[in-house]
Formats: C-alpha cells, structure tokens, sequence
C-alpha cells in the first residue's frame, strides 16, 4: 500500500510539474466549441496544402531549422493560474535530453524535476527523492519543452493530413489531422493561413470505462525571442476550467551546464538501483 501511495505522489508532482501535460500526446484531449472552430465553403477546401507543407511553413514563420538548430539550451520562467492557485516555474533544458524544472504548487510546497541526460529524478517534501523509470523519463525528455515540442510533429505523429480549411475565434485556417504513434487519441491541429503558426491543438482521447477526454489549448502571443518567434501565453480549457501559463521570460543559450548535476541523493539511488539490477542479472 506504502508503494502505491508513493507511485501516486510521484504522478502528481509530475502532473504538477506541468510535465504530464505535455508528456505524450496521447494523453491530452481538447473540445472546440462551435463558436470557436467553424467549416470554410467547400471551394475553399478543394486545394489544400500538403500537411507536411502546413508544418514547414509554421517552421519558417517561427524563426527557420537553421535557427533553431543553433538553440542548445533554454531557460523560461512561467506563472500559471490553476483551480488550486496561482503556480510559479522555473525551467531549464539543455541537449542532450537534460532538464531541470521546479514549481512552486500551493499546498504542496516546492516541487523538483530533473534530468543530467541519463537519470531522471523527482523531488516533493512529502516523499523526498525519487527516480524516474526509463520509459517515464524518454516521454518527459522529449516533450517536456513545451517550445520546442511544436518542431516534433513529424516525429511524433505517423500521419499529418490537411482535412479542410476552417476558422478558429475568427481566424482564417487550415485543419491537420494527426495521428501519433503512441496512444489512441485523434487530435488536430489549426495552423493560421496568414501567418503559419499554430493557433491551437484539438486532441480527444478516450479515457476509463471508454469516457471521453478533452483539453483545449490555445498558443496565443507569438513574440520574437533573438532569432526565433516563440509564444508567450498557453490557454488550457478543460471539463469547464481554463488555465493560462504565462511565460515571463524566455532566454536562449544562456543555461550553465552545471545545474543538471544530479543531487547527492539521486545519486544514491541510482546507484542502489543499478546494485540491484546487477543481482537480478547475475541470479538469472
């Protein structure tokens, strides 16, 4: 029972960390509204880009690959509002796969994440260190920058398709079906005809007992950031709740390589852990 109560914890300060909601698309589902998305004529849908075109064109508004491949690290500090209070983050994300990110959650204190690369790990006062298993951590690492996750889709979804050309609150776009290839949730997304970049994200899910999930998320305030265009606000709706993430600063290439050092602690555990591999290997 103790290590079911540990497991849950260990689940909630990820959710809390934010991570959760990105960790794999799977797990996110959204609900658009007929106000807020509304079919084009079907003249405006007989030629329609390639999906694989709509991605490249929100790449080139957002800065270009040249320009992102020059990012080798970045810093933002968040505050987001949440039914359980306002909530304030610190994150940090270096290649190859280390993170580092910490949140200050009402009622529950000081929450820790982090990541040197090749051990994840967890930190909340109510249960202290732990680690984080190899499959958790491979979604948080590749997904926990929620910047930078936009450039993933053709890594993450094994089929882009664009459906119609649509509104969105007003906004002249077209609609992308993506199917991941993990999980079995269907979602789209609303890339802006006129500018390229993506409005929002509309992902269902079925969850227990075959009930459907759903999220909305809005990226909203692109602002440029040196050479790239980031946006500064998320919009999450769900089951009738809406959370906005502001982002208060953003700064690239500007992260010292020593803060994803691993906390004595972790190292510890680690250690004790590959030990115990090692006996099982060795007892086989």
């Amino acid at each position: 029972m103790f290590q079911e109560l540990k497991r849950t914890l260990r689940l909630t300060a990820a959710a809390t960390l934010g991570a959760a909601l990105l960790a794999t698309p799977a797990a996110i589902g959204v609900t658009l509204s007929d106000d807020d998305a509304r079919p084009a004529t079907d003249a405006a849908n007989n030629d329609l880009p390639d999906a694989k075109e709509v991605f490249k064109a929100m790449l080139k508004a957002m800065g270009g690959e040249e320009a992102f491949d020059k990012i080798k690290s970045t810093y933002v500090v968040a505050e987001m509002n949440t039914p359980m209070g306002d909530m304030k983050m610190e994150s940090r994300f270096a290649d190859p796969d280390k993170f580092l990110m910490e949140q200050d959650v009402p009622g529950m204190g000081r929450q820790r994440m982090g990541s040197d690369g090749k051990v994840g790990w967890m930190h909340n006062p109510m249960m202290g260190y732990d680690l984080i298993d190899s499959e958790q951590l491979e979604g948080m690492t590749r997904q926990a920058n929620m910047h930078m996750m936009l450039l993933q889709f053709e890594d993450e979804f094994e089929e882009m398709t664009t459906i119609e050309r649509t509104e969105f609150k007003g906004k002249d776009c077209y609609k992308v079906k993506l199917v991941p290839k993990e999980g079995n949730g269907t979602q789209h997304g609303y890339f802006n005809r006129e500018t390229g970049l993506l409005e929002a994200m509309k992902i269902e899910q079925r969850g227990p007992q075959g009930r459907g999930m759903t999220m909305t998320m809005e990226f909203d305030e692109w602002k440029k950031v040196d050479d790239v265009k980031l946006f500064h606000k998320l919009h999450i709706d769900q089951m009738g709740m809406r959370m906005t993430m502001t982002f208060k600063k953003i700064e690239l290439n500007a992260v010292d390589d020593e803060v994803f050092e691993l906390p004595e602690q972790v190292r510890a555990l680690a250690r004790e852990r590959d030990a115990q591999e090692e006996n099982r290997e060795g007892g086989e």
